[in-house]
């Protein structure tokens, strides 16, 4: 279900340009555009090291939770270790998701 509403959120900011992988992940790091890093969990890249040096500095916030081929099949790659969202919004909805899934908390219907 987390994983569902994680993929859903990434295809969208896929769609609006807003999901950088690679150099470009990068280049955004360094130009403080990225507000969310999802790393893969079962897969450890030396890319996924500079990337985590560089977003550490700019006290980026990262996660791994979701599976290299769920990230990779969310935004229609073969392979993919890391990814950064450049979209606030979308950055914030998803750090609500893995907060509350990590304290195993969950808002009812109600509660909005």
């Amino acid at each position: 279900m987390v994983v569902n509403k994680i993929t859903s959120y990434l295809g969208l900011a896929n769609k609006g340009r807003k999901v950088h992988v690679g150099e470009n992940l990068v280049k955004k790091i360094e130009k403080n555009k990225i507000h969310l890093i999802l790393f893969a969990s079962d897969h450890i890249s030396q890319s996924q090291s500079k990337i985590k040096l560089k977003a550490e500095a700019k006290n980026i916030p990262m996660f791994e939770n979701l599976t290299a081929s769920e990230l990779a099949n969310a935004l229609n790659y073969e392979k993919l270790s890391a990814v950064g969202l450049s979209d606030v919004h979308l950055a914030k909805q998803i750090i609500k998701i893995l907060k509350e899934e990590k304290n195993g908390t969950k808002k009812s219907k109600t509660e909005d």
